[in-house]
């Protein structure tokens, strides 16, 4: 290299050298920025909470590496700042050269109201660096405390009431407003947002004030841990034995309170309730009172049924003979004209009053007046007072109604209403509403009319398009025609059913059971206009099908033998019999529809088609199984069985049934067992005052030998003479 190159390498190679000697030659180091605090956190002024840190870091090192100070206390040339204004446990320790930080070893106390941090201003760096500027003082405060009431215990109204007595019932609804209710053996349980020492209530109940409105002042009887809740000790110094216990729960005794006088609650303030906290300074005051009056309160709301419940907050003293007189306090009186109407009072439960009223109009005003003339008695001895309240009534949505056969024949299944045979409805009830003009919504034609439209379905090759329809979700917008809809007008004439005026309209839509039994039955708006709605309430169910076959089926998913636990159904095992006489049927066919999820295609969800996938016809034994395709997709699928007699045409639709895991089919037996169910349902949906309620259930019970030898009873396939011998059979049982 020549000789400029070598000479610029020698003096590159002392450069460090020079800035090494430089301090021995007593000049500043130049590379060393000044001695200053960068940061502290959390900033000045903020309020502490939970276990937060104070951190302070510093622009050069103050711990040399590897010093090691140990856990005790830091020695006084070691120390960054110092805390005043509690006495907090804590550790205040180096956790780098330069960064300081103190963790409390407890929750901030509350009620600190200055802490104070100071800093040390005769703090040296490594290099014997001073602060170049003195830090200024740092303010902080923590969270007043805090106080609420969880629960108020009481024994005795809990025995009175069945244990649903609430001290906050219908808080609002009486004098004092807002106020708990404190019975003679009410418990108190005070929640706290901070820790309090027991010890330190325990020994001076009178931390607690209780105060009337006038400001006289009474003790409370005890202050004691709430139950269940075990107090945390507390060490006062680190490394030392538990001195006291803290809580957050404490559960307050008090004297016997009067009923209307509004109490209040509260902390004295400047209690020391905790050895790291200050003196409270808090607002909190919990509202109490005494027994509520026995008066009954109506919420403000809009009735829809013919019947309401009242609370009875202590129960009923004497119920049978106070029932009897709550009867003759109770009246009910339509506004409109003042014509008194007919009701009842029941007892179905200890704290449940029950009023039924007949004769109720939709959208009406009534006045429910209490005005005791004998005496009435709650279950603390406290008098019925009078009280009154308006009732409206709801206005009643568009819905489909539940046809009357001659007979409570009538049960639900998930695709069908089912009738039987001989008892086919003649029409089908529809209850209508027309909304405020402003809840019509866009796009209606005010000249438009809601149509009904009833489909004979005469084939099974007509389902697909019904089944689909069915289950779309297309089927909730009435402006888009149904299968039945798109069929000619003259063939299957609709009823009109829509654009009165009126705001409520009933209409009843002719029915006519064709040799298959089945009817498919929609309601489409009809209007000059395409893909308009009517200006009616529309009911949430727009289709539904309509079944009365002479016989009915069992269906169960049935797997492979051998298949493991976790294997999918393969096949649908179908089990046809009798209505009439429960007898096996051979020779029926079966069908099993496929009926395919909906997916989201192009902003809106689609319903593919439904399609026939298996069919078979049922032996000897009524039985038939279908085997089913196997895909990837069977979870999102439904099934439909459809079971059709070819002599006299009658078709039955059955539930609509989706795949699930479980273990290998061992017998037809077992296999339908999995598939027993009791069906119980009403014979109508709407009732009028006066009419009989008829119940129906449907039994289905395995074996030809069942305890009692009689069709109906619920017997397990362990208990038949042999599983040769056993069938199904299905009772029907009938209540009026």
């Amino acid at each position: 290299a020549s000789f400029p190159m070598r000479l610029h390498a020698m003096l590159w190679n002392c450069l460090p050298l020079l800035c090494l000697v430089q301090p021995a030659l007593g000049g500043p180091t130049v590379l060393e920025p000044d001695f200053e605090l960068v940061s502290f956190t959390p900033e000045d002024g903020n309020t502490l909470s939970g276990r937060q840190a104070l951190t302070v870091v510093y622009s050069l090192a103050v711990l040399p590496l590897g010093a090691d100070l140990g856990d005790g206390p830091l020695p006084e040339e070691y120390v960054p700042f110092i805390l005043e204004g509690s006495e907090v446990p804590g550790r205040l320790h180096w956790v780098s050269s330069s960064i300081a930080r103190f963790d409390p070893s407890v929750d901030w106390p509350t009620d600190l109201k200055e802490l104070i941090v100071t800093f040390n201003s005769a703090l040296k760096s490594v290099s014997g660096k001073t602060l170049t500027k003195a830090p200024k003082r740092h303010s902080f405060s923590t969270h007043p405390l805090d106080y609420w009431v969880r629960r108020v215990h009481s024994k005795m109204l809990a025995e009175l009431t069945g244990n649903t007595w609430s001290s906050d019932l219908e808080e609002q609804k009486f004098i004092p407003k807002g106020a708990h209710e404190c019975p003679s053996d009410a418990r108190v349980l005070v929640t706290f947002n901070g820790p309090v020492v027991l010890q330190r209530f325990i020994k001076d109940p009178s931390m607690f004030e209780l105060r009337t409105g006038l400001l006289q002042q009474f003790a409370v009887k005890s202050v004691a841990p709430c139950e269940g809740e075990a107090a945390t000790p507390l060490r006062l110094e680190l490394g030392e034995p538990a001195a006291v216990n803290e809580s957050r729960c404490l559960e307050v005794t008090l004297p016997e309170l009067e009923t209307g006088e509004e109490y209040v609650l509260g902390l004295r303030p400047g209690a020391r309730y905790h050895p790291f906290a200050g003196p409270f300074r808090g607002k909190s005051k919990i509202r109490l009172t005494g027994l509520r009056p026995f008066r009954f309160n109506f919420l403000k709301r809009r009735y829809g049924k013919e019947f309401f419940k009242i609370y009875l907050r202590h129960g009923l003293q004497g119920a049978n003979r106070s029932l009897d007189h709550l009867q003759h306090a109770f009246s009910v009186t339509s506004i409109a004209d003042g014509q008194v109407l007919e009701h009842q009072l029941s007892l179905p439960h200890k704290a449940t009053l029950k009023l039924k009223v007949h004769d109720l109009e939709p959208e009406q005003q009534y006045l429910i007046r209490v005005s005791p003339t004998s005496p009435v008695f709650d279950g603390t001895g406290l008098p019925l007072e009078a009280s009154e309240v308006r009732l409206t009534m709801s206005t009643l949505p568009g819905v489909f109604l539940a046809p009357q056969p001659p007979n409570p024949s009538l049960w639900a299944a998930s695709c069908a209403d089912r009738f039987l045979p001989s008892d086919l409805p003649a029409t089908f009830p529809i209850l209508q509403r027309r909304p405020p003009p402003m809840m019509l919504g866009r796009n209606v034609d005010p000249d438009a009319a809601l149509q009904a439209f009833v489909c004979p379905i005469t084939s099974t090759e007509e389902l697909g398009d019904f089944l689909s329809f069915f289950f779309s979700p297309a089927k909730a917008d009435d402006s888009i025609p149904g299968p039945c809809a798109r069929r000619s007008a003259k063939a299957y004439p609709g009823v009109v059913l829509g654009s009165s005026k009126r705001e409520v309209r009933y209409s009843e839509v002719p029915l006519s059971f064709q040799a298959s039994r089945l009817l498919f039955m929609e309601y489409t708006c009809v209007g000059e206009k395409v893909g308009v709605h009517c200006p009616v309430e529309r009911p949430s169910n727009r289709a539904r099908f309509l079944n009365a076959a002479s016989f009915h089926a069992l269906t169960a998913f049935a797997g492979p033998r051998g298949a493991p636990s976790e294997a999918l159904h393969s096949s649908v095992v179908v089990s046809v019999h009798g209505i009439a006489d429960h007898e096996p049927i051979a020779g029926h066919e079966v069908e099993v529809w496929e009926i395919p999820s909906a997916r989201w295609e192009r902003g809106r969800s689609v319903q593919p088609p439904a399609k026939r996938t298996a069919s078979a016809r049922t032996n000897s034994e009524g039985r038939a199984q279908v085997a089913l395709e196997e895909s990837a997709g069977q979870y999102d699928k439904g099934y439909v069985v459809v079971v059709r007699d070819p002599q006299t045409g009658e078709i039955l639709l059955g539930d609509l049934l989706r795949m699930g895991r479980a273990g290998a089919s061992r017998t037809w037996e077992q296999t339908l067992a999995a598939a027993l169910r009791l069906s119980i349902t009403t014979d109508r949906a709407v009732y009028a005052p006066g009419d009989g309620l008829g119940f129906m259930g449907v039994v289905a019970a395995v074996g030809a030998i069942c305890p009692g030898k009689k069709p109906g009873n619920i017997c397990s396939p362990a208990a038949t003479s042999g599983a040769g011998a056993a069938s199904v059979l299905v009772a029907e049982i009938i209540w009026k």
